[in-house]
């Protein structure tokens, strides 16, 4: 109810809100993300993706997630999976090169995912925490896929597919196969299925604002 100027009585009357689509409110809160990622990842670096990586990039982030969900028993979260999902697509790209920028992104991920978790569920997820577990990982997945593709490459043959060698055959002329990637697939997959491992450790752990 207001007084008007001219000393007439209105009553206001706030019509009924709906409440939005479920599908409506994980739109705007992807859409909210987006800045932290594209911050997190600079432009450089968006300049460099490719479909093919990002593709394979959110597979693992949105994967790895949704396994976590799972296997801690949580009602199941889409736009946490998605946040995951989109954040992986930016980083995988660009993960593998070194130790240092491995954790640089790991670390960009984990507090990105936490903040926007935060946001869309209204928890208290420390980002600091998140932070530094993913980072931490994503360094270990990085030694780890060091340490295994230089080990499989001392054990496993160099090539692979290579013909018997013909000594009438000039050597430029032999079948000598190709390089035997399974080495450096092993360790990449082994390796990035430590760096995106979080999910499933259920961290960062949940702070209960209300009680501190």
């Amino acid at each position: 109810m207001r007084l008007s100027v001219d000393g007439k009585i209105w009553i206001d009357q706030e019509p009924a809100r709906l409440p939005p689509a479920w599908h409506y409110q994980q739109a705007s809160n992807l859409s909210q993300s987006l800045p932290m990622v594209v911050v997190a990842a600079g432009p450089e670096v968006l300049a460099g993706l490719t479909v093919r990586k990002m593709t394979i990039g959110a597979m693992l982030g949105g994967g790895f997630d949704t396994a976590g969900q799972l296997f801690g028993g949580q009602p199941y979260r889409g736009g946490q999976a998605a946040v995951a999902a989109l954040t992986g697509a930016v980083a995988y790209p660009f993960s593998g090169v070194s130790l240092w920028r491995d954790a640089a992104i790991g670390a960009g991920v984990g507090g990105v995912n936490t903040v926007a978790v935060n946001g869309m569920y209204g928890e208290g997820k420390d980002v600091v925490e998140g932070a530094l577990i993913g980072g931490g990982l994503s360094s270990f997945g990085y030694v780890t896929n060091t340490v295994v593709r230089d080990s499989l490459g001392r054990i496993l043959p160099m090539r692979i597919g290579a013909s018997p060698f013909n000594k009438k055959v000039p050597a430029i002329l032999q079948n000598l196969g190709r390089k035997n990637p399974y080495p450096d697939m092993a360790g990449h997959w082994i390796g990035h299925g430590i760096s995106n491992f979080g999910p499933i450790l259920e961290l960062p752990i949940n702070v209960d604002i209300e009680n501190q």
